[in-house]
C-alpha cells in the first residue's frame, strides 16, 4: 500500500494532466481542486490531497483544507480533514487508517474534523489524537414540500419514482403557497445585493467580531465566494459523475447581502448559500437586531421559494424558534467539531465562536 501526497502545484498538475480524465473513479473535481489551490490560507509545502494506491489502483482518498486558528492574538496552522472515501472492495484493509496516519504526519497532528459519518468518528477515537472541541446546536425549518429531494436517498424505491415525488411537491407547494405572505422588508429597510466583501463590509465584520475561532477576513471570505465546490448544472457531466461526493447541483448560489437603515446606515451583513431548494447562514455579522436579521433571512426565504433552512448561529437559532411563522414544522440539529490534542495549550479554556460556515460548511 502506497500513500501518495499532494501539494497545491503537484494538484493543480494532477487534474489538469490525461490520466485524471481516464480514472475509473476521481478523488476531487476539477472545480474544488482549483478552490483549494485558491486558498490564501494555504502555502505551497501544505498537503491538500492524500491517495491510497495499491499498485497502479487507487483505493482511497482523503482531502485537507488548510486553514488557521485565532486565539487572542496568536495564529495557529491547521488543516480539516474533508471527503476521506475508501474502495468498499478494499475495506478491511487498513486503508483509512493509514491515510489518517500519513495526514497526520503531515500537518503535524494540527487536524480538526467536523460533518464526519459514525464510522469516521469511530475510526477518530480509536486514532487516540482528537478531542471534542464544539458541539453547536442547530434548527432546521422545513417550509414547502421537496419529497423529491429529501426521499430518494433514504431508498432505492423513492430514486425511481422521482418523477411522481416531483409531481406530488408541485401539488402541496401550489396549496402551501396560498398561507405564504409575499416577500417584504420593514419600511426603511432596504437589501444591498453585492458580489463580494468590500472595505465597508469588511470593516463592518471586524467590528462585530465576536472571538470567532477561525476569524476570516475579507481574502477568505471572498475566495470562498468566487471559488465553490458545487457548480449549477441541469445534470452531472461524465466526469464528476466519477466522484464520490458531491460536485454539481441543479442550483448553488452565495447571497451577500448589506442590509441598510432609512439613513443609509449599515445595520447587518449575511451572506447565504443557496443549494438547490435550500438555503443556510454561512456567515453572518449584526448589530444586534435578530429581528430585523430574520426579517432578511424570512425575506429570503420566500423570495427563493425555500423548502428548508439551516442554521446554526446561537442567538439567531434561539430566535427564530420563538418567532418563526413560516416553517410547516422544526427539527432541532447538532454539528460535532473535533480537535487533535495538540491544540490544548493553544485553545486552554477560553470561549469561541464558530460561524456556520467554517470548516468546509460554506462550500457544500
Amino acid at each position: 500500500m502506497e500513500i501518495r501526497t499532494l501539494n497545491r502545484q503537484q494538484l493543480e498538475a494532477f487534474v489538469h494532466g490525461p490520466a485524471f480524465e481516464r480514472l475509473p473513479f476521481i478523488p476531487i473535481s476539477r472545480h474544488r481542486a482549483l478552490s483549494h489551490i485558491a486558498n490564501p490560507r494555504a502555502t505551497d509545502g501544505d498537503v491538500l490531497l492524500l491517495l491510497a494506491y495499491d499498485g497502479d489502483t487507487m483505493v482511497g482518498y482523503l482531502g485537507v483544507l488548510p486553514d488557521r486558528l485565532h486565539r487572542d492574538g496568536r495564529i495557529q496552522r491547521c488543516g480539516w480533514l474533508s471527503c476521506m472515501w475508501v474502495d468498499d472492495a478494499q475495506r478491511g484493509k487498513g486503508i483509512a487508517k493509514k491515510l489518517l496516519q500519513r495526514a497526520f504526519e503531515a500537518w503535524d497532528d494540527r487536524i480538526l474534523v467536523t460533518e464526519f459519518t459514525p464510522a469516521a468518528k469511530v475510526l477518530y477515537d480509536r486514532s487516540g489524537i482528537f478531542r471534542a472541541l464544539a458541539d453547536p446546536a442547530g434548527l432546521r425549518l422545513y417550509i414547502r414540500s421537496d419529497l423529491a429531494t429529501l426521499l430518494p436517498p433514504k431508498r432505492e424505491f423513492f430514486k425511481r419514482n422521482i418523477p411522481i415525488l416531483n409531481a406530488i411537491d408541485r401539488i402541496a407547494n401550489a396549496a402551501l403557497d396560498l398561507r405564504l405572505p409575499k416577500p417584504r422588508m420593514p419600511e426603511g429597510i432596504t437589501l444591498e445585493r453585492v458580489e463580494d466583501v468590500d472595505n465597508e463590509a469588511i470593516t463592518f465584520i471586524e467590528s462585530h467580531r465576536t472571538d470567532e475561532l477561525l476569524n476570516r477576513g475579507r481574502a477568505e471570505i471572498n475566495w470562498m465566494l468566487r471559488n465553490p465546490w458545487l457548480i449549477s448544472a441541469p445534470v452531472v457531466d461524465a466526469l464528476n459523475a466519477r466522484y464520490h461526493f458531491s460536485a454539481v447541483a441543479r442550483c448553488f448560489a452565495y447571497h451577500t447581502i448589506k442590509v441598510r437603515d432609512a439613513e443609509g446606515r449599515l445595520r447587518a451583513l449575511l451572506i447565504l448559500s443557496q443549494r438547490d431548494n435550500s438555503l443556510k447562514l454561512p456567515y453572518l455579522y449584526h448589530d444586534g437586531d435578530l429581528a430585523l436579521v430574520w426579517a432578511v433571512v424570512r425575506h429570503e426565504l420566500l423570495r427563493l421559494r425555500s423548502a428548508t433552512f439551516t442554521v446554526f448561529h446561537a442567538d439567531l437559532r434561539a430566535f427564530i424558534r420563538q418567532h418563526d411563522d413560516l416553517s410547516l414544522r422544526q427539527r432541532p440539529l447538532q454539528r460535532h467539531y473535533i480537535v487533535s490534542k495538540v491544540f490544548n495549550n493553544f485553545l486552554g479554556d477560553s470561549t469561541f465562536t464558530i460561524q456556520d460556515g467554517d470548516a468546509d460548511c460554506a462550500f457544500t
